[in-house]
């Protein structure tokens, strides 16, 4: 449309005859790499493998390295739907149509080792993030059975607990367990199932972790 060449015309006149600024006719676009975003991404992508729980922030700081800004980071990850993976509240809240198990300790009296067992999760704040702490415990002793440490909330952590806390200790009469989503999860029920015959499963809000844990700040 417009001849740097033109014989009569200068590229300022043909700019003014066709409505345009001159400033648009040297405009040059810049190049941008079509896998930039995807680099970032993948990059993103091997940090949540070890560090679930960081948000855009702190993955900015650990990729430093690659001079992404926040912005980019906070925009690749919404674009792929990653989010930071950190703990809620309601922990003890259900999950949606779980099953529900009755309650049998009410005015039971207790008064011998293994007769019930308790299990709580709860998370653990650190420098880094945070972590989430199943233990089983015995009611009686309060002896600490089995323990284990993961930095997201499922069941399989929980299961592990369980699965070694039955090889060292046996089989308890009865199995208390929060009523919370992450503690009666299938994988779970199925590992009871699976290991106990001729016991009981009851459900409540107790709080056993976090007040263990908050009582002696060491297991």
């Amino acid at each position: 449309m417009v001849e740097a060449d033109h014989p009569e015309l200068s590229i300022a006149q043909q700019c003014a005859i066709l409505g345009i600024q001159r400033s648009s006719y040297y405009y040059q676009p810049k190049e941008v790499a079509e896998d930039t975003d995807l680099a970032v991404l993948e990059a993103i992508l091997e940090v949540l493998k070890e560090k679930p729980f960081y948000g855009y922030r702190r993955m900015a700081r650990e990729l430093d390295y690659l001079g992404v800004t926040r912005k980019q980071v906070r925009r690749i990850m919404k674009k792929a739907g990653l989010r930071a993976i950190y703990p809620g509240l309601q922990l003890s809240k259900p999950a949606k149509g779980s099953k529900k198990y009755p309650y049998l300790l009410k005015g039971m009296h207790i008064w011998l080792p293994n007769q019930v067992w308790a299990s709580d999760i709860t998370y653990l704040k650190l420098s880094g993030g945070y972590v989430y702490l199943v233990t089983i415990i015995d009611l009686y002793s309060r002896k600490v059975l089995s323990w284990r440490v993961s930095n997201t909330m499922d069941a399989q952590f929980c299961v592990s607990a369980l699965e070694e806390a039955i090889a060292h200790y046996g089989v308890p009469g009865v199995f208390n367990t929060d009523q919370g989503a992450s503690l009666l999860l299938t994988p779970l029920c199925r590992c009871w199932n699976r290991m106990v015959y001729g016991s009981a499963w009851t459900a409540s809000t107790g709080l056993w972790t976090t007040s263990l844990w908050n009582g002696s700040g060491d297991l």
